[in-house]
């Protein structure tokens, strides 16, 4: 059997998402590692066979009970640009399999609950090829195969040259999703509104400095009215993020180094 240590734990989490839910009691990541938190005093460690490297993504229910995570299919080998889904008893959950992902995109894997159906789930997915970096949804319904759930749609395209920046921010009417992306060798960012009647966008916004290369992160704070925007060549953007009826704005870039 695996031995599994840790030795330094540090980790950084946006708790503006899934605010109502436990959805963060399970974390895999690594080499088949899991860390249970339902005792924050005293974590349990855990086996999985995800092999993750930078992408991966778990989710537990309102109860902090493991669902479903993601790891790579490949770390490194010929298969690197594909993932597995598993739901909770550690198997490959119906239709899981060749997700389009890679394990080295930095934002590469973000899950997002449909609004007004937790039973439905986006997995949100980067893929880099040869020839551009993709962003990709899929459709898990969590009901499915006895609870254990099932990938009903997979590797849907949304737009192409992107950077490895996902995020998520939740709307000013507490129901809905802005999902946050954003373009390459531009300053670009792509803002896609997820209701209880599907994705609509992408929403246009030039803003902030330009991203040379396919390298970063975004984030944003608890509140949901900051995102910080970081890439390479120390490219680092703050911005205000405002949220009214159908519509959001960044503003306000105050912080811009290169």
């Amino acid at each position: 059997m695996k031995k599994i240590s840790l030795s330094i734990f540090i980790l950084f989490i946006s708790t503006s998402a899934f605010c109502q839910w436990k959805y963060d009691y399970n974390w895999t990541f690594g080499d088949s590692l899991g860390i249970n938190f339902s005792n924050l005093a005293n974590p349990q460690l855990f086996y999985t066979h995800a092999k993750n490297g930078e992408a991966c993504g778990t989710v537990s229910d309102s109860l902090g009970n493991l669902l479903f995570y993601i790891g790579s299919a490949d770390i490194g080998g010929p298969d690197f640009n594909h993932g597995i889904i598993y739901n909770k008893m550690h198997e490959v959950m119906q239709n899981g399999d060749s997700l389009k992902m890679n394990w080295d995109a930095t934002d590469g894997i973000y899950i997002l609950n449909t609004p007004l159906n937790d039973s439905l789930f986006y997995v949100f997915s980067i893929c880099n090829s040869f020839q551009s970096t993709e962003l990709y949804y899929s459709v898990i319904n969590i009901l499915s195969d006895g609870g254990n759930g099932k990938v009903v749609q997979k590797n849907i395209l949304l737009t192409d040259s992107v950077t490895e920046k996902i995020c998520a921010i939740k709307h000013g009417n507490g129901r809905d999703w802005w999902l946050i992306s954003h373009k390459q060798k531009s300053n670009i960012f792509l803002k896609y509104l997820i209701t209880p009647n599907g994705i609509q966008g992408p929403y246009i916004q030039p803003i902030g400095a330009y991203s040379y290369r396919r390298e970063g992160e975004i984030t944003v704070n608890k509140l949901g009215n900051k995102l910080c925007s970081v890439g390479s060549y120390t490219v680092r953007d703050l911005f205000d993020f405002r949220s009214e009826e159908h519509t959001s704005e960044l503003q306000s870039p105050y912080v811009i180094s290169y």
